[in-house]
């Protein structure tokens, strides 16, 4: 029977909540735009909550979404406490979540290779991808044999 962490359950009643506190519109910010929660991690502790949430729009409002969320962080923890009921209500951290835009910039990319538009296709680099070079300037790689296993000494049985 596979084992379930209580943090894992507790982050998904909190994605949960605060997915329905921004849909019945809760908070009165004008910069809050369209908010869409898409992961909370709680930590093990159940003190501190990384909510991953994806907004709808430019850069500026992207970052004026934020910013808005940031500062209704505590009001938002206000309304989850009752909600969720538990000892300690977590401490809510805002990150935002740029899988989608990603997603999609990776998936108009594969889009135009299919159709063969790929003399003008500029590929910018990720944070935090890797360098990948051509390997002409380099020697071959030769990958070593794996090593040879050893066998594992034999358990003696001891008579009684």
């Amino acid at each position: 029977m596979p084992e379930f962490k209580r943090s894992a359950r507790v982050s998904e009643s909190v994605r949960m909540e605060l997915s329905a506190i921004l849909q019945d519109g809760l908070i009165r910010d004008p910069h809050v735009g369209y908010v869409t929660v898409t992961d909370v991690v709680v930590t093990d502790d159940l003190r501190q909550a990384k909510c991953y949430v994806s907004v709808y729009g430019e850069g500026d409002v992207r970052e004026k979404s934020i910013a808005a969320l940031r500062r209704a962080a505590p009001f938002l923890r206000r309304e989850l406490a009752p909600r969720l009921r538990l000892r300690f209500t977590p401490e809510l951290e805002f990150v935002l979540d740029e899988s989608q835009q990603r997603g999609a910039r990776i998936d108009t990319l594969l889009t135009r290779i299919a159709k063969g538009e790929t003399e003008d296709l500029e590929v910018a680099p990720l944070p935090g991808a890797l360098k990948v070079s051509s390997g002409a300037d380099k020697a071959p790689l030769v990958i070593p044999p794996p090593p040879a296993k050893k066998k594992a000494p034999s358990k003696k049985r001891r008579r009684r």
